[in-house]
């Protein structure tokens, strides 16, 4: 479910692949770098019929294998899967994210960017999560009036404040999420 019952989607995933290549970047001194890189990856499609125009999405990956993902939809809808190191799978729906920040988009809209979580359950040893992410520059513009952020950032135990893993998160117009400053959907 995507949204309000009735708005569904179909999503297929394979995660854990073994990944290898190359990867090409330019380092602060503005010189072109290529290294060689190796690990796990995943590949995913989504297709339906749903008419879910925004929503936040995280997902957590632990260095001991344990991976969360979750969304929240802009009517308030939440989703939440954990499945831990020995592959067994949880589901939740009341789940919390707190808004540590905002980003502007290079069209001008606003998206939330930093993140805390407080789970119904201890999830690898914690209820307690933020995401901090590592850059503002990871924006994706479809149109001149839609862009959205998705990027890494450290996963944070809120409980012995160390770094357990790295996420990835993707976040949209704060205005139609309504989790903007003192927003509904501002938790």
């Amino acid at each position: 479910q995507e949204g309000l019952p009735g708005n569904v989607s179909f999503y297929y995933s394979l995660p854990r692949l073994m990944v290898s290549g190359k990867l090409s970047y330019m380092d602060e001194s503005g010189t072109n770098r290529t290294i060689d890189v190796a690990g796990q990856g995943w590949v995913d499609r989504q297709w339906g019929d749903f008419k879910t125009n925004s929503w936040e999405w995280g997902s957590f990956r632990f260095d001991n294998g344990a991976r969360v993902n979750l969304y929240s939809f802009e009517n308030e809808h939440k989703v939440m899967t954990y499945q831990k190191p020995d592959g067994s799978v949880q589901w939740f729906n009341n789940f919390t994210v707190r808004q540590n920040g905002y980003a502007k988009a290079p069209n001008g809209q606003w998206v939330s960017f930093g993140w805390s979580y407080d789970f119904p359950t201890n999830v690898e040893g914690s209820k307690h999560y933020t995401v901090i992410p590592f850059s503002k520059n990871d924006w994706i513009c479809v149109s001149r009036s839609s862009c959205f952020f998705e990027g890494a950032g450290q996963l944070i135990n809120d409980a012995t404040s160390k770094e357990v893993g790295s996420s990835i998160h993707e976040s949209m117009d704060i205005r139609i999420l309504k989790n903007g400053p003192y927003n509904v959907n501002q938790d």
